[in-house]
């Protein structure tokens, strides 16, 4: 059975992906930042995310 908490989590994991490259996939429960990449190292795709507009 799937609580509410674990289906809010799946949805926000999915979203990130959507809008966002670079997203972090923890290991061994550790993120680990690409430091080849700005900031915090996420770039927005704009063009997947148009779709959403309200």
């Amino acid at each position: 059975m799937v609580t509410a908490t674990k289906a809010v989590e799946a949805a926000v994991e999915r979203s990130e992906h959507i809008f966002f490259d670079g997203v972090l996939d923890p290991e061994g429960g550790v993120l680990i930042p690409d430091t080849s990449r700005p900031g915090l190292g996420l770039k927005f795709k704009r063009s997947d995310a148009e779709r959403y507009a309200v």
